[in-house]
C-alpha cells in the first residue's frame, strides 16, 4: 500500500469480515462520486484511452467523459444485453464527436476469447461456464492492439482473469488501473499479487466507497499506479 489511508482502508475491510459492522468498514470511506476518478490518485489527461470492463448501463463512461471532456478513445464493454442496450441507446445521445470516440462492445473480458455464460442479474450479472445465456468472451490483449492509458473493471469476480487477459498492456503500456477487489474474498490480495508480480513498478492504493443516502455497498477498489 503506497499511502496511510490504503493502510487505514485495508484493516478496516478486515475488521468488518470479523464483525459485520458497516461502521467499521466505512471509518475511511470516501462517497461514492469518487469511485474510479479519485484526483488525488488517477491523474488524468486529453490524451486517454479509457477501457471501461463492466460498463453496465454507460454511468462510469459518462463520468469518465465529464472528467476528460478532450479525450482519445473509450473501450466500452458489457456482455449482458439489456445493459448493454440501455447504454448504447444512452451513449449515442451524446454529441457525435464524442460519441465517434466511444468503441462498444457487447461481450464480456477475460483470460482469453471463449464462449461463456452469463447469470443475468442487473448490475450484478455474472459470468460462469455452467448457467445462463451464453455470450463472447474477449482478453483486452487480444482485442485492442492500440495502447491504452486507464482500465477500470468491475466485472463481478472476473477481474483476475481479465487482468491475466490484459497482461500484455499491463508489461508494455503500465495503464492506470482501478480494480474492483471485493467480489471475492482472496481479491484482496490475489489481485494485488498480480499486478505487482506483472509490473513491479506500480504503486497501490486502496479505497472503499459508500452511498451519500446511507446504503452501505462494499464497492473496494485498489488503483494501480
Amino acid at each position: 500500500m503506497a499511502d496511510e489511508k490504503s493502510l487505514k482502508t485495508l484493516l478496516c475491510i478486515l475488521k468488518h469480515r470479523i464483525d459485520g459492522n458497516y461502521t467499521t468498514l466505512h471509518a475511511e470511506s470516501d462517497f461514492i462520486f469518487n469511485q474510479y476518478f479519485d484526483k488525488k490518485i488517477i491523474k488524468l489527461s486529453e490524451f486517454e484511452k479509457f477501457v471501461d470492463c463492466g460498463g453496465f448501463i454507460g454511468d462510469t463512461t459518462e463520468m469518465f467523459i465529464n472528467h476528460v471532456t478532450n479525450f482519445s478513445k473509450i473501450y466500452f464493454y458489457e456482455p449482458q444485453s439489456d445493459n448493454f442496450n440501455k447504454a448504447s441507446t444512452y451513449l449515442s445521445s451524446w454529441e457525435k464527436d464524442v460519441f465517434d470516440k466511444i468503441i462498444l462492445r457487447n461481450v464480456g473480458v477475460g483470460k482469453e476469447n471463449a464462449l461463456l455464460k452469463i447469470k443475468a442479474n442487473g448490475a450484478n450479472s455474472t459470468i460462469s461456464s455452467e448457467k445462463g445465456c451464453e455470450i463472447e468472451v474477449v482478453s483486452l490483449d487480444n482485442d485492442i492492439k492500440e495502447p491504452i492509458s486507464f482500465i477500470k473493471m468491475d466485472i463481478e469476480g472476473s477481474e483476475l482473469d481479465a487482468l491475466n487477459g490484459a497482461k500484455r498492456h499491463i508489461i508494455d503500456e503500465k495503464p492506470k488501473l482501478a480494480i474492483c477487489v471485493y467480489h471475492k474474498p482472496n481479491d484482496l490480495w490475489e489481485i494485488s499479487e498480480l499486478i505487482l508480480e506483472m509490473n513491479p513498478s506500480y504503486k497501490l492504493y486502496l479505497r472503499q466507497y459508500k452511498l451519500d443516502d446511507g446504503n452501505n455497498p462494499y464497492e473496494s477498489v485498489l488503483y494501480a499506479i
